[in-house]
């Protein structure tokens, strides 16, 4: 069973797409691999041969951050679409995404997609840039006319198909579909199974494990800070006078280890003067640490018990800070993103936050490469002709 259960990362993934009111009851989900920078397998015409670049696929995978595109079948757009595709991620040069079936009126295609009948999938692009691999000439560019698209040969005589020459799809004007296929254009594009899901797990913080970074270097935490509950018999005063004494305790253990350290280096004369206050300190800094322990288990017992309107004010300041990050990344709707789930608050404002981190520059620019330098051209005139793979 290929199927994917409705939790986590998959239910979240689901209500920023489908809205936080959707009923999500009778949804079937599966990932698929929707595209990959493989060959397309196409004779004749502009797409033998071609590759989907990596750019195109991020571009793929954010407009489905966006907005979520049809699921059809045999890329037939007559009447309703049998589901969407509503999210997706780049990896080792693949994009995979997630698609939702409702299985009240798709049942027939949830049980060969689950049995593996129904096993690839395809889409239907169209791409900014359409470029000759020998000398990156743009068919979808100003300078291309007819003969050079019928012909498929660029004004270099670079014929597709011939010596290995091809095309290389850069940058995406239009998401049209994915359609559930016998054999997909795209090499690879395949429905998944769980075992092999990489989209229903999160994405945690593995970029920034990448560059030996700690979360809590580069990512606000924004958990409220809940007052002491009423059943609690601690106080603040005391918590103060508590965390006070704490503190002065740590002095003096610091002062421990700072004699120790002298004890090496002093004269022998002193040795005895001083392991005199080692001993002295020792106890202080032994209960220092006693100290701190209750004082974080105090601490940790008054934030497991807030009061119903405390929470309230909680929800509130975390839906505030979530709809800041959202506006930040440039949803267009952030309101419809929120609810009052305060781990998915969590989990969102964990997630944006995240992405924005991934998009500042860390270290030193990257080296601008020809297919960078073609995304500054200008729109391609010949745009109505897609890739449909």
């Amino acid at each position: 069973m290929k199927q994917l259960p409705i939790s986590g990362e998959v239910e979240r993934k689901l209500r920023a797409s489908f809205g936080p009111d959707a009923d999500l009851t009778n949804l079937a989900v599966f990932e698929v691999t929707a595209v990959t920078d493989l060959p397309i397998r196409q004779r004749g015409g502009l797409f033998q041969g071609a590759r989907v670049g990596e750019s195109t696929m991020l571009e793929m995978a954010a407009h489905l951050e966006k907005e979520s595109v049809p699921l059809i079948v045999n890329h037939t757009t007559d009447g309703e679409p049998h589901g969407r595709t509503f999210a997706g991620k780049v990896q080792d040069g693949s994009l995979h995404a997630l698609i939702a079936l409702n299985s009240k009126v798709n049942a027939d295609s949830i049980e060969r997609l689950n049995s593996g009948v129904t096993d690839q999938v395809s889409v239907a692009i169209l791409s900014k840039k359409c470029l000759c691999s020998e000398c990156g000439f743009d068919y979808f560019g100003e300078e291309a006319d007819f003969e050079n698209i019928y012909l498929r040969t660029c004004p270099e005589g670079h014929e597709i198909g011939v010596d290995g020459v091809h095309t290389r799809l850069l940058g995406l004007a239009s998401f049209y579909e994915l359609s559930l296929v016998g054999q997909g254009a795209s090499p690879g594009a395949r429905v998944k199974g769980p075992s092999e899901a990489i989209l229903a797990k999160s994405d945690g913080f593995q970029r920034l494990a990448a560059k030996n970074a700690h979360p809590s270097m580069v990512v606000l935490q924004a958990s409220p800070t809940l007052p002491e509950p009423e059943t609690m018999s601690l106080d603040k005063d005391f918590l103060a006078q508590f965390s006070a004494q704490a503190g002065e305790l740590g002095a003096s253990k610091a002062e421990v280890a700072r004699l120790t350290a002298e004890l090496a280096v002093r004269p022998s004369a002193d040795v005895a003067a001083l392991q005199t206050q080692v001993a002295d300190l020792t106890p202080k800094a032994a209960l220092a640490v006693e100290l701190q322990t209750k004082l974080d288990e105090a601490i940790a017992a008054l934030a497991a018990a807030p009061k119903a309107e405390d929470v309230t004010v909680a929800v509130t300041a975390l839906k505030a800070h979530a709809k800041a990050v959202l506006v930040a990344c440039g949803e267009a709707n952030p309101e419809a993103l929120l609810s009052d789930d305060v781990a998915a608050l969590d989990a969102l404002i964990k997630e944006k936050t995240a992405k924005l981190t991934a998009i500042i520059p860390i270290g030193a620019r990257s080296v601008v490469t020809e297919d960078d330098k073609s995304k500054t051209k200008p729109a391609a005139s010949n745009a109505a002709f897609q890739s449909r793979q």
